[in-house]
């Protein structure tokens, strides 16, 4: 997900949730500011990240983005799953955008 806090259209923030993050283990939410290249992540992580079923919920305190009056977000999200394990040559994949980008 991506977040543009100035309105210029070009995105200011990034959040992930990823289980691919070096040090840590299952799932984590990161915020990326993509202006300065900080991550903050696990602990430094200034909200919350809720997975249930096929939904993912993030909550950021705004001040963490500056406090903007007004953003813009967009999503997408991306499921790569091995049905044999990694080394299994099979592979599904899907992708979906928000707002939709077809």
């Amino acid at each position: 997900m991506v977040i543009d806090i100035d309105g210029d259209g070009q995105p200011d923030y990034r959040l992930l949730y990823a289980n691919d993050v070096e040090g840590l283990t299952g799932f984590s939410g990161a915020l990326l500011d993509r202006r300065s290249g900080d991550v903050r992540q696990g602990t430094d992580f200034p909200g919350q990240v809720a997975a249930s079923g096929r939904t993912i919920t993030f909550t950021v305190r705004r001040q963490a983005l500056g406090s903007p009056r007004t953003f813009s977000i967009a999503a997408s999200v991306e499921r790569v799953y091995h049905p044999g394990g990694k080394g299994d040559a099979e592979v599904e994949q899907t992708t979906d955008h928000v707002p939709d980008q077809q």
